[in-house]
C-alpha cells in the first residue's frame, strides 16, 4: 500500500481492509491499488459505499467474494472518472476465455490501438493489478486476467460483449483463422493451435454474419465441438462473406439439421471453394441438402464427406449435384453406408460431369454391380482421374469390369483396390490393362491376400520400364 510496515500496523482502515479481503492475494492486490490513489480511509470508504450499491445476484460464485468485486467496482468506476477510456478498455477484456495468454498485439486488435498505445494502456492497468502481463520484451508479452475479474467484467458487460467479439474478430486482419500460421506475432492466438479462441469468439458475437470482415479466407474449426446451432449460425456468415474460400467443419457433432444450416449458406455464398464435413453424423437428410447447394453453387471445388452415416438415397441426392455442378472436382464420400444402388447413382451422374477429377468411395458397402456401372460410366467420363474403391466388395468379376474400362479411359491415373476380395483373376485382368492404358500411374492392390505371386509378377511386368509409376500389390 505504499506505508512501512509499522503505520499499517497503528492503521485501524488498513486492518479493517485486510480482515475484509479474508487473505485473498487477488482481493489484496486490487484494495492496495486504490489505496496507493485514494489513502486506506478513504478507500474503506469508498468500498463500503460500493457495497451499497452493487448487486451480486448474477455473478457466478459471488459468496464470499464481496470485497474482491466491490474492489473491482470501485477502482472501475474510479478509473472511469480519471480515464474513461482505459476504464472502458478494461472492460472489454471480458471477451477473452478463461485460463488464456493473450498476446498483446491480439489485446490491441481488440482495442483499436497501436503498439505503444496498447503497452501503456496495459502497464496502467497491471499497476492496478487488474490484469497480469507475463513474457519477453515489448509486444512478445502476454496478458491475463484472473478468474474472478474475468466474472465480474462479463457480468457487467452484458451486451457490450456481443459487439466487442465482433469487433476482435473484424480487427484482427487474419486471412486464415484457426489453422496456418502467417508468421505474425498473434498466430499463437489465432494460428494452429487457435482454434478454440476462433470459435469462442464466433459463439461470443452470436455468429454474427459481418463479424468475419472481407479478409478471412480460410476457417478452421476441425474438432472443435461444433454442433447443429453453432452450424446455423455459422451459415449466415458463410453466405455473406465475399471472401471466405475454404471451410473446416470435420470431426464436429454437425448432423442433418447442421448440415441443411450450413448447405443454405453454401448454396448463397459465391466464394466457397472447399468445404470439409467428413466424421460429423450427417445422414442421407443432410446429404439431400448438401446435393441441392452443389446446384447452385458455381464456386465449390472440394467436397468433403467422409465417415458420416450416408446411405444410398443420400448418394443419389449427390449424383443429382454433381451432374449439375459445373465446379466440384473432388468429391469424398468414404467411411459411409453407401451400396450398389448408390454407387450406380454415382456412376450415371459421371458422364455428365465435366470437372469431377477425384471420387473417393472407400469403406463402403460396393460390390459386383456398383463396380460394374462405374467401370462403364470410366468409358465416357472425361475428367475423372481418381477413383477410390477400397475397403468394399467388388471381387475379381468387379475388378475385372473395371481393368477393361482402363483401357479405353484417356482420364484415369490412380484406382485403389485395396481390401476387395480380388484374386489371381482380378489381378491379371488389371496387369492386361495396364500395357495399353497410357493414362494410369497409380495403382493399389494390397490387401487383397488371394492375389498369389505368379499374379504380382504379371502386374510388375507390366509397369517394368513405366517411370514413376506406383504399384502396390
Amino acid at each position: 500500500m505504499g506505508k512501512p510496515i509499522e503505520e499499517l500496523n497503528n492503521d485501524a482502515a488498513a486492518s479493517r481492509l485486510v480482515e475484509r479481503c479474508s487473505g485473498n492475494p487477488a482481493q489484496l492486490r486490487s484494495v492496495a491499488a486504490l489505496c496507493r490513489k485514494k489513502g486506506t480511509e478513504a478507500t474503506l470508504d469508498y468500498l463500503e459505499k460500493c457495497q451499497q450499491k452493487m448487486r451480486h445476484a448474477k455473478l457466478p460464485d459471488a459468496e464470499g467474494y464481496g470485497t474482491l468485486f466491490d474492489a473491482l467496482a470501485g477502482t472501475l468506476q474510479f478509473l472511469a472518472q480519471e480515464n474513461a477510456g482505459l476504464s472502458e478498455r478494461c472492460a472489454m477484456l471480458a471477451v477473452f476465455p478463461e485460463d488464456s495468454q493473450v498476446p498483446l498485439a491480439v489485446v490491441g486488435q481488440l482495442w483499436g490501438l497501436d503498439e505503444l498505445e496498447t503497452e501503456e494502456a496495459v502497464d496502467e492497468l497491471a499497476s492496478w493489478h487488474l490484469v497480469e502481463v507475463e513474457g519477453g520484451e515489448g509486444s512478445g508479452h502476454t496478458l491475463s486476467l484472473i478468474d474472478l475479474h474475468l466474472d465480474y467484467l462479463r457480468a457487467s458487460a452484458k451486451e457490450d460483449l456481443v459487439r466487442w467479439h465482433a469487433a476482435l474478430l473484424r480487427g484482427c486482419g487474419q486471412r486464415v483463422l484457426g489453422h496456418w500460421e502467417e508468421g505474425r506475432e498473434d498466430d499463437a492466438y489465432w494460428g494452429r493451435n487457435g482454434w478454440a479462441n476462433v470459435l469462442h469468439h464466433l459463439r461470443g458475437c452470436g455468429w454474427e454474419a459481418g463479424a468475419l470482415g472481407g479478409e478471412v479466407t480460410v476457417l478452421y474449426l476441425g474438432r472443435a465441438g461444433v454442433d447443429d446451432e453453432d452450424a446455423k449460425g455459422l451459415a449466415g456468415m458463410v453466405a455473406s462473406s465475399g471472401s471466405l474460400v475454404k471451410l473446416y467443419l470435420h470431426g464436429n457433432n454437425i448432423g442433418d439439421e447442421g448440415a441443411k444450416a450450413i448447405a443454405a449458406g453454401v448454396a448463397a455464398s459465391g466464394s466457397l471453394a472447399t468445404l470439409l464435413l467428413g466424421s460429423n453424423k450427417i445422414g442421407d437428410e443432410g446429404a439431400k441438402a448438401i446435393a441441392e447447394a452443389l446446384v447452385s453453387s458455381g464456386s465449390l471445388v472440394k467436397l468433403g464427406l467422409h465417415s458420416n452415416s450416408i446411405g444410398d438415397e443420400g448418394a443419389k441426392a449427390i449424383a443429382a449435384g454433381v451432374a449439375a455442378s459445373g465446379s466440384l472436382a473432388t468429391l469424398d464420400l468414404g467411411h459411409n453406408k453407401i451400396g450398389d444402388e448408390g454407387a450406380k447413382a454415382l456412376a450415371e451422374a459421371l458422364p455428365s460431369s465435366g470437372s469431377l477429377a477425384t471420387l473417393l468411395l472407400g469403406y463402403n458397402k460396393i460390390g459386383v454391380e456398383g463396380a460394374k456401372a462405374l467401370a462403364e460410366a470410366l468409358l465416357s467420363s472425361g475428367s475423372l482421374a481418381t477413383l477410390g474403391l477400397n475397403n468394399n466388395k467388388i471381387g475379381d468379376v468387379g475388378a475385372k469390369a473395371l481393368a477393361e474400362a482402363l483401357v479405353s479411359s484417356g482420364s484415369m491415373a490412380t484406382l485403389n483396390l485395396r481390401n476387395n476380395n480380388i484374386g489371381d483373376v482380378g489381378a491379371k485382368a488389371l496387369a492386361e490393362a495396364l500395357v495399353p492404358s497410357g493414362s494410369m500411374s497409380t495403382l493399389y492392390l494390397n490387401g487383397n491376400s488371394n492375389v498369389g505371386d505368379a499374379a504380382k509378377q504379371s502386374l510388375w511386368d507390366a509397369v517394368q520400364g513405366r517411370q514413376g509409376f506406383q504399384l502396390q500389390v
